[in-house]
């Protein structure tokens, strides 16, 4: 039983309660570092790796474990060796079991051996067969004479050398890739020359100082400028490292970016020492092909891709190897197994008969896999000094045929390099944060009732399924019904309210109460969570009421004991009676009857909808939780979409656990169909390349904006090690911007941001006032059309006129954008494209990623439309040619025509504030403290996240409405790619001008008022990166001087933009966390148990 290792670990160190069990299983780095589990890291590693004891995160999942064994002790299924009280969770050992514990403890001090999968490779000349869902199976045959060598392993547990090294050992390296280069009739990249002149300051006690050597151990951060040769140094650093037989993974912001790297590595290495790491999955592995076949086809555009090929295209082959031994006749296997069917690496099956008669199929790997093209990635990493890839793709599991263990390459990673590099590691924090939020769309294609059906169709026909999937089936199908309950209720009209919002048990407690105009303490919101969700957990997993703190919930709900013990009577007969009679009246009084005497609001009958909303949120919620509970251990031959693990795919202990705890909610939209998400927050995977670096690999982030303290999702915690600057000469890029919004009619500025259903017009009106003419004639008679004259006079090389981009915030609209440009001046039209996704027939106005560097050298165009942040580092917007203005920036003016803003239902900033509050916990040092102190700090700083949680889910998704710390995250999020935005426009130290269309950029000064930091983020940058540049901290100035210095200057004077000196400072507060009664401060907080629950 799980839960007695988890007693015996507890007990070693003074522990007699299993009360601080979530926090030692949360595998905070903060809690491992105290001292009381100084002696015990090998026993923590050892119970993390035990699946049911990662999942308990709450005292309330850890009662439920407690009941559940000792359930099993009184029916006679074992003896446990802990007494265990399921009241205070205390425990003692029993007297009868000493020998045993003494021979446990000394297992727990040991390392477990990994997990193995235990296949092996399929035989020849049998009989196989592989099964497609509902699709049925194919039989095959492979003669023995054509099986190729089986596949190497990873080789593990390398010892690892210190990496420091000079600069100057990297340009000899530099030197010889130049050799390379001269003998191969390349064009001279002059790789020693960009070495030696690279400028690094390393960090000191004050402040940064110039130096030479460059010491890699453990977890190093440098920030490189644009055009201080990051890049450079990254390339010739994996030469190097790979020439002394080091290995080493890099992280890069995409696969085109990685394919890219290959393409340069491998004109100095041998080819079997480079491999791209990409995702296994077949949506990845088709978008990824798809979009390296738009590299292909950009090449030139009359060839449409034929005959060309790009380095590294091989790596992304499609077909499956085994398909070709097939049996069963061609057209049933291409109807079975075409291109979109997953290839069964790692599930051949083998029918076996037992002596007995009776048949069961053993699952096989597949025996071509070192000869498949589709998995040659995989297999060459085995060998190859350098990886290449995106950070998600560290996720991928590896593949059974070059591992025997069952492990992610996150996991891997300690074991099989040397260093990993994460590039733009700040983009790559944004990306690791959107992997851990799991959003599962009921419907649609990879959603709850898709999976549903395919669940029927494969196992409902079964005779003989086994109990766990009969027991999982019968869960998805009552999960389904709760579901459909949902979608019924959406259709009401007053289903208007809450659409958009994430619906969780204390958001409806506070729509409820401000429904009956009743006033909530904190105390009382967590004391009715408790009672409610232990109510909806008792129906839904069928167990008895747990014991709760009767005296104290009652207290904090304003009720005595009996009235306590009648609401919740009248809760569990309402819910009992709700999910038996379907949606009748006599089914619903006594849950209402409950709510009103817990929550002190009347029951007069109007909030009918409300309380079936919660019941059916909250049961759909309740069923997913049992759903992967029930999930372990069942043989499935294909995995649910909608049952991720818990946000940390592929991370396993790197992860470790949110400050919030498990946040579980519904939200749903109402547009032209109904759309309905489930969102889990489970576990912090932000935390990855601090956790290797802890692991013991040397870890290397480098990019050009990881720096901005305010910002939630783009700062790392780790403070800059090296500052690599770019060598000055001449003067700096001027940077002119201008607050210029268009007009209506009757003289009111364009607001787009935030209009709702009449955004996409107001946004035609801007491009009306932007580019319509005056004089139809006149080639200078639009404002773009003069911008573009100004540009091209003034801010461009003579004959290589830079180009306008218009910057908006989607794909939907760029093409509204480009059609209200044909409409109003077909001209500029015919000289403009816009960038898409993919392409879109009849449309000759649009290019793909891959097209848009190119798109940017061509003298043809003279605007480009854009989504911020669409295009991707790494891709530069260069004049190009063979003068000295080929790395010029090809954009000359910018046009920001929507300020970006919190959109109905996006998560992104509540899910970035909370693991930048997990991660502040985590790598805060608690000192000399004991595991009752450290659960106290705990509580107290989730008792802050929360607050700040519970004000950002009440307020309107309006950037003005947001709570002040909140606003100050949003705003500083902004900056970074804005930032990165402006700067492709001053690549090669060019000029360029700068305008903020919208008017909701700087609404009090579109209105001829003055502007603060809640009313226009640009006030609120400036403000954010003042700040910053007055730092009491040396080196904290020095790199905010280096990163944001020249924006600082231009937005110190925004020509258009209103501001005060005096209100700018009186409104410095709009940044500061605001309680209850809205003054300045931290809300009190009386903890209660109801905190520790989990969310949902």
């Amino acid at each position: 039983m799980e839960l007695q290792w988890a007693c015996l670990l507890l007990e070693q160190v003074g522990e007699r309660s299993l009360e601080h069990l979530p926090l030692v299983m949360s595998a905070f780095a903060a809690v491992d570092d105290l001292p009381q589990l100084a002696e015990q890291q090998t026993a923590l590693r050892n119970l993390r790796s035990l699946p049911r004891l990662r999942k308990l995160r709450s005292r309330e999942s850890v009662s439920v474990a407690v009941q559940q064994a000792l359930r099993a002790e009184v029916s006679g299924e074992y003896e446990l060796a802990y007494e265990i009280n399921a009241g205070d969770l205390t425990f003692a050992r029993r007297e009868t079991h000493m020998a045993t514990l003494a021979h446990r403890a000394e297992q727990l001090a040991r390392p477990w051996p990994a997990e193995t999968h235990g296949l092996t490779l399929a035989p020849a000349n049998e009989e196989l067969f592989v099964r497609f869902e509902d699709q049925g199976e194919v039989h095959l045959r492979i003669p023995a004479n054509e099986l190729p060598p089986p596949p190497a392993h990873h080789e593990l547990c390398r010892e690892r050398a210190p990496l420091r090294f000079t600069i100057d050992d990297l340009v000899a390296t530099g030197t010889s890739m130049d050799v390379a280069d001269a003998h191969a009739g390349r064009p001279d990249r002059d790789w020693a020359g960009t070495i030696r002149k690279l400028r690094l300051r390393v960090r000191g006690d004050a402040g940064f100082t110039d130096d030479r050597v460059l010491d890699l151990g453990g977890l190093r951060h440098l920030i490189g400028l644009p055009g201080a040769g990051k890049t450079t140094l990254v390339q010739v650093l994996c030469v190097y490292l790979a020439r002394h037989d080091r290995r080493v993974a890099v992280f890069v912001p995409a696969i085109e970016v990685a394919r890219q790297q290959l393409e340069v590595l491998e004109r100095y290495l041998d080819p079997a020492d480079v491999a791209l790491l990409a995702g296994r999955g077949q949506d990845t592995h088709a978008e990824h092909a798809d979009r390296v076949a738009q590299v292909v086809a950009a090449q030139d555009a009359d060839l449409g891709g034929f005959g060309l090929t790009v380095a590294g295209v091989d790596r992304f082959a499609r077909g499956c190897a085994l398909r070709a031994y097939a049996t069963t006749d061609e057209e049933t296997t291409w109807q079975r197994w075409g291109p979109a069917q997953r290839p069964p690496c790692e599930n051949v099956l083998r029918r076996v008969t037992s002596e007995g008669g009776r048949t069961r199929d053993v699952v096989h790997l597949c025996p071509l896999w070192s000869r498949c093209g589709r998995v040659h990635n995989h297999a060459q990493l085995v060998t190859a000094r350098v990886w290449l890839g995106h950070v998600i793709s560290s996720t991928a599991s590896v593949p059974a045929h070059t591992s025997a263990r069952r492990l992610s390459y996150a996991e891997l990673l300690p074991d099989a390099v040397d260093l990993v590099i994460v590039d733009e590691a700040d983009d790559a924090q944004a990306s690791l944060d959107r992997q851990a939020m799991v959003k599962t769309p009921l419907f649609g294609k990879g959603g709850l009732h898709r999976a549903n059906q395919l669940l029927s169709a494969v196992y409902l026909p079964a005779v003989h399924a086994p109990r766990a999937t009969t027991r999982y089936m019968g869960a998805a199908l009552e999960l389904e019904g709760h579901v459909q309950g949902i979608v019924d209720l959406i259709r009401a009209p007053q289903s208007v309210e809450l659409a958009g919002k994430l619906l969780t048990t204390r958001a409806f407690v506070d729509h409820l109460a401000g429904q009956a105009d009743v006033t909530l303490t904190t105390e009382a919101r967590n004391a009715f969570a408790q009672v409610w969700e232990t109510a909806v957990h008792d129906m839904i997993f069928g167990r008895d009421t747990l014991p709760v703190d009767a005296p104290r919930l009652a207290l904090q709900l304003g009720l005595g004991e009996t009235e306590l013990q009648r609401a919740k009577n009248n809760l569990r007969e309402g819910l009992r009676r709700y999910r038996d009679q379907e949606d009748s009246d006599a089914a619903l009084a006594p849950l209402r009857q409950g709510l009103a005497e817990l929550l002190g609001v009347p029951d007069d009958g109007h909030t009918r909808w409300d309380h079936k909303l919660l019941v059916m949120v909250s049961l759909v919620v309740a069923s997913f939780k049992k759903l992967r509970t029930l999930a372990v251990g069942v043989d499935l031959s294909f995995k649910h979409t909608y049952l991720p693990d818990d946000g940390a795919r592929g991370l396993g202990h790197f992860a470790p656990t949110s400050l919030l705890g498990n946040f579980a909610a519904l939200s749903y939209l109402k547009t032209d169909r109904i759309q309905i998400e489930q969102i889990i927050l489970g576990r912090a995977t932000r935390l990855l390349p601090e956790r290797l670096a802890r692991a013991g690999v040397n870890v290397l982030l480098t990019s050009a904006t990881s720096y901005l303290p305010s910002s939630s999702s783009y700062h790392l915690h780790a403070p800059p090690d090296y500052l690599l600057l770019p060598q000055r000469e001449g003067r700096d890029a001027k940077l002119t911007l201008r607050f210029t919004p268009r007009e209506h009619t009757d003289g009111r500025a364009i607001r787009v941001s935030g209009a709702g259903g009449e955004r996409d017009e107001r946004l035609r009106l801007v491009i009306r006032e932007m580019a319509r003419r005056q004089n139809p004639v006149n080639p200078l008679g639009s404002q773009l059309e003069r911008d573009l004259a100004h540009v091209a006079a003034n801010l461009s090389p003579v004959g290589r006129p830079r180009k306008a981009a218009l910057v908006v915030n989607s794909y939907d609209q760029v093409l509204v954008v480009l059609d209200a440009l044909k409409v109003h001046n077909p001209n500029l039209h015919a000289r403009a494209v816009g960038l898409t996704r993919a392409r879109v027939p009849g449309r000759n106005d649009l290019v793909l990623r891959a097209e848009i560097e190119a798109a940017a050298q061509r003298d043809d165009l003279s605007v480009l439309v854009f989504p911020m942040g669409a295009i991707g580092r790494g891709v530069n917007m260069v004049l190009g040619g063979s003068g000295e203005e080929k790395d010029l920036a090809a954009i000359g003016v910018m046009y920001f025509l929507v300020r970006p803003h919190p959109t109905v239902g996006d998560t992104t900033l509540l899910h970035s504030l909370v693991n930048r509050a997990t991660e502040r916990f985590d790598q805060h040092r608690l000192g000399n403290v004991t595991l009752a102190d450290a659960r106290a700090q705990h509580r107290r700083e989730r008792a802050r996240l929360y607050r700040t949680i519970r004000e950002l889910l009440e307020r309107p998704q309006q950037a003005s409405q947001l709570p002040g710390d909140a606003l100050e995250a949003f705003t500083a999020n902004l900056v970074v790619p804005v930032w990165q935005t402006i700067g492709r426009t001053i690549r090669g130290g060019a000029d360029a001008e700068i305008h903020f269309v919208d008017a909701a950029w700087a609404g009090n000064s579109a209105d001829g008022k003055v502007d603060r930091p809640r009313t226009s983020v640009l006030v609120g940058m400036q403000l954010l990166l003042d700040r910053d540049l007055r730092a009491d901290d040396p080196a904290a100035r020095e790199v905010s001087e280096a990163l944001y210095g020249n924006l600082v200057q231009a937005l110190r004077s925004v020509e258009g933009l209103r501001t005060d000196k005096a209100a700018f400072e009186d409104h410095a507060s709009d940044f500061t966390p605001f309680t209850d009664d809205g003054e300045p401060g931290e809300e009190p907080w009386h903890d209660g148990e109801g905190n520790e629950e989990d969310w949902a």
